[in-house]
């Protein structure tokens, strides 16, 4: 296809997506910084200029943990989102199955195993994360959503075990 054939293709559509990647795990926990557990300015920056052109845009997180989430309330333009899918490490079909997903063949409903908090100070770990020569685990048993549900049930973005799923969206994204 000729370039100029492909920008006017490019230019006509409305849907897009945008990935974000992130490496984290036993070498390498997330920071609560820029670049690792919040999103850098030039992200948000280029996010917001996706937002100003296209109108249907789905957000793919290609990262191993949560990440803050917050900055879906404040983003501009955010009425362009359509979706957040957080593409885990989920091992060597892991690209077949996110390539189904945002194709409309399967439905990535999901019951969330996690709790993802609007602020990471929201957890209760929070204040003792990172000690390099040690763990502090003063939680006792309200851990993820047993803390939410007792003491903080309000800091909550997306609840563990509520289920999730995008087949209207499909529906919507892939055949207009």
């Amino acid at each position: 296809m000729p370039t100029s054939s492909l920008n006017r293709l490019l230019l006509t559509q409305i849907k897009r997506y945008f990935f974000i990647g992130r490496t984290a795990g036993e070498d390498q926990d997330c920071a609560d910084a820029a670049g690792s557990y919040r999103l850098t300015d030039v992200e948000m920056l280029m996010i917001e200029k996706v937002n100003t052109y296209f109108d249907q845009i789905i957000i793919v997180l290609n990262v191993t943990n949560i990440m803050d989430m917050y900055w879906l309330e404040s983003i501009k333009n955010k009425q362009s989102i359509q979706a957040v899918l957080y593409s885990r490490a989920a091992g060597m079909q892991s690209g077949h199955t996110l390539t189904d997903i945002l194709c409309g063949a399967i439905s990535p409903s999901v019951c969330l195993s996690k709790t993802i908090a609007y602020q990471l100070s929201d957890y209760p770990s929070s204040a003792n994360f990172g000690c390099k020569d040690y763990n502090l685990y003063i939680e006792d048993i309200y851990l993820g959503y047993r803390y939410f549900e007792t003491f903080n049930s309000q800091a909550v973005q997306y609840g563990f075990g509520r289920v999730f799923h995008i087949l209207s969206l499909a529906a919507n994204w892939f055949h207009t």
